[in-house]
């Protein structure tokens, strides 16, 4: 058991964590000024369909140094007004990542789904990429569904995505894929635009003040109480954690999309859709009342519930493999010895392999 003092040491640490700073101090550290936070005004009624893509990635097993066996889902949800419509799963499939055999697979979705030539060289992750190889795959499809919401989409519609816009660092191929979508999105006059439930986003270094999403809605919600609102901090020097991939891209805010809500959230609106930001962020908001996730878009809220992969799902796709596997004359102990974790044999937990 911890030691008493210790606890109470690092309760006094870490308590203004849980604090908010004063608006004054805040104004001053960040460089925003309160002319700065402006209202979501309710515009016309928004007739349009809003999309939301979402994926998920569910580790089920460890073979050996980075290599894993994933499973892994993406896929967008339809709302006209506030009726979803239907849900569409672009992938649903097991990966294996391998750092000795993972090229062709990433080559093969870029040409085939996001049409990107190669024409310098070869994919290839960098090598402090390779543990996160599952992951990227992940953003891959994630992507490719982007690409195919945007295909069925209409002119004034919008489409979220869960996330933001910044890409790994060997960004030059799905860069490119950000950046055609961008340019189809543009033409066809639908708005895209990325919203982020986490950020790495601060402004000091020091514990003290760590979330600069959780202190920036108290300070917008103390200048616009009862009200949606959001603050550009795109060209904001004394804010960390931007990502280089995004800078010249489009703009990142802090928005709150219902004055009710306790959130707030980082939003990246591509540079196209940034010129009208207004209108984009007011057909969002409309749509962020819900009970069930009040402001929090719903059509996201139920993209990551429909894409969401659960245990039972991982399981049955698991049991399903190994009747692959036991049809290749791999028997069950052979199974069981690869991959149970002695972990649950040390603390007595029975089967230990799902």
């Amino acid at each position: 058991m911890i030691d008493a003092s210790r606890l109470a040491s690092i309760a006094d640490r870490i308590q203004p964590y849980f604090r908010m700073v004063e608006a004054e101090s805040y104004l001053e550290d960040t460089g925003i000024s309160a002319e700065e936070f402006k209202p979501i005004k309710d515009t016309a009624n928004f007739d349009g369909s809003i999309y939301a893509v979402d994926g998920s990635n569910v580790a089920a097993y460890t073979f050996g140094k980075d290599i894993t066996l994933n499973y892994i889902r993406s896929g967008y949800v339809v709302y006209k007004g506030t009726q979803w419509e239907k849900t569409v799963i672009t992938y649903d499939d097991l990966f294996l990542a391998n750092p000795s055999d993972y090229i062709e697979c990433f080559e093969r979705y870029l040409k085939q789904k996001l049409n990107i030539k190669f024409t310098e060289g070869k994919f290839e992750l960098k090598k402090n990429e390779l543990g996160r190889i599952s992951t990227y795959f992940r953003d891959l499809q994630e992507y490719i569904a982007l690409r195919s919401a945007l295909h069925t989409a209409k002119e004034n519609d919008v489409i979220l995505y869960d996330g933001g816009f910044s890409v790994w660092e060997n960004s030059r191929h799905l860069g490119e894929a950000l950046d055609s979508i961008f340019r189809s999105a543009k033409d066809k006059h639908v708005d895209i635009v990325g919203i982020s439930k986490s950020t790495e986003l601060s402004w000091s270094n020091d514990v003290d003040r760590p979330s600069f999403i959780r202190n920036t809605n108290y300070v917008g919600s103390l200048y616009l109480p009862n009200s949606p609102w959001y603050v550009d901090i795109t060209e904001n020097r004394k804010i960390r954690g931007f990502s280089i991939s995004w800078k010249g891209k489009g703009k990142t805010f802090v928005t709150k999309f219902d004055g009710g809500s306790d959130f707030a959230f980082k939003v990246d609106v591509p540079r196209y859709a940034a010129n009208h930001v207004d209108a984009v962020l007011s057909k969002i908001a409309r749509y962020s009342g819900s009970a069930e996730c009040q402001g929090y878009p719903h059509a996201l809220f139920r993209a990551h519930r429909e894409i969401r992969i659960n245990d039972q799902e991982k399981s049955l796709e698991i049991n399903r493999l190994f009747n692959e596997l036991s049809k290749r004359g791999v028997t069950e102990l052979q199974i069981r010895s690869m991959l149970m974790d002695f972990h649950n044999v040390l603390e007595m937990k029975p089967g230990g392999i799902l």
